[in-house]
C-alpha cells in the first residue's frame, strides 16, 4: 500500500485538481470552518478526512468524495442534523460524530455496509432506529453521554460482530435480553444510576467475567451519617473538609444537583 500523504490547512483548497487527486488524507481540524468548500469533491482519492473542532452545523455529503473514503472524523462541531447522502460512503469503516448537537440518530447511517466503528457520544439522541441491526460489520458502538437516550431497540442483538458497547451516562435502565447472545462482546460499559444492583448482577452473568464494567456514582448533596460525622470532627480549616464542603455546596445548587462520576 502506498504511504498516505497528509496535508493540513484550508489553503489546501487552492491546490490544482491534479494535486488534489494525489492526496490520501486531509486534516482540517480546528480551522474555524463554518462550511465545507465545494472543492472537496476534487479530492477523489481521499481515504481519511478529519474536520473535528470546527463550527460546522451540517455536512454536505453530496459533495464529499465517496469512492475511497474509509474514515470520517467530525467530532466537536455544531452538527444538529446530517444532510442526506451519507449512505453514498459505501466503503466507510470509521465514523466519528461525538460531541455535537444531534437530537436524532440519522437512519441513513444504517445503510453503510462496511461500518466498523461508530462513535456517537456526547449528543442528545432519545432513541436508536430499529434499522441499527443492519450494521452487520459494526465492532464498536459508543453512545455514552447521550443523556436523553432511554432504551435500545431489540434489533441491536443482530450486531453479531459487536465487540464494544458504551452506554455510560444515558438513561437506559433495561437491556434487551437477547444481548447475551452477542458472544463476541468484549466490553459493555454501563452506569449504575438507573439500574438496581440485582439487575446489574444479572447482566454481568450474561457474559464472561470482566466484560461488563459499571461506573459508580456518588450523590454529593447528601453524605452517609458516618461520613458526615467524620467531616464534622475535622477542623474548619482542614483542607479536605473545605474541599468536600465546596463540592456539597456546588451540587446542592438547583442547576447542578445530581451525580458526579469517578469521585
Amino acid at each position: 500500500m502506498s504511504k498516505i500523504k497528509y496535508i493540513r490547512n484550508p489553503e489546501v483548497f487552492m491546490l490544482e485538481q491534479g494535486e488534489c487527486e494525489q492526496l490520501k488524507a486531509l486534516d482540517l481540524a480546528a480551522c474555524e470552518l463554518e462550511a465545507i468548500p465545494n472543492k472537496i469533491k476534487d479530492f477523489k482519492n481521499i481515504r481519511d478526512i478529519n474536520i473535528s473542532n470546527n463550527l460546522l452545523s451540517d455536512l454536505p455529503f453530496n459533495n464529499m468524495p465517496t469512492e475511497k473514503l474509509l474514515k470520517l472524523t467530525a467530532t466537536n462541531n455544531r452538527l444538529k442534523n446530517l444532510s442526506s447522502g451519507i449512505s453514498r460512503l459505501k466503503k466507510l469503516r470509521f465514523l466519528y460524530l461525538g460531541k455535537n448537537m444531534l437530537e436524532e440518530f440519522p437512519v441513513e447511517i444504517t445503510e453503510l455496509p462496511n461500518l466498523r466503528k461508530l462513535f456517537f457520544h456526547d449528543n442528545f439522541i432519545t432513541r436508536l432506529p430499529s434499522e441499527i441491526g443492519n450494521l452487520k460489520q459494526l465492532r464498536v458502538l459508543v453512545l455514552c453521554d447521550n443523556k436523553p437516550l432511554v432504551e435500545l431497540p431489540e434489533e441491536i442483538v443482530k450486531l453479531n460482530k459487536l465487540q464494544v458497547l458504551d452506554l455510560r451516562d444515558t438513561k437506559i435502565s433495561k437491556l434487551p435480553e437477547g444481548l447475551s447472545e452477542l458472544t463476541g462482546l468484549k466490553t459493555l460499559k454501563l452506569s449504575s444510576r438507573y439500574f438496581e444492583p440485582s439487575e446489574l448482577e444479572e447482566i454481568k452473568s450474561w457474559f464472561p467475567e470482566g466484560v461488563v464494567t459499571v461506573d459508580q456514582y456518588v450523590q454529593l448533596d447528601k453524605l452517609p451519617n458516618h461520613s458526615q460525622k467524620f467531616l464534622d470532627a475535622l477542623d474548619d480549616d482542614d483542607e479536605f473538609k473545605v474541599t468536600m464542603q465546596r463540592l456539597l455546596d456546588w451540587s446542592s445548587e438547583p442547576s447542578k444537583k445530581g451525580y458526579s462520576r469517578d469521585l
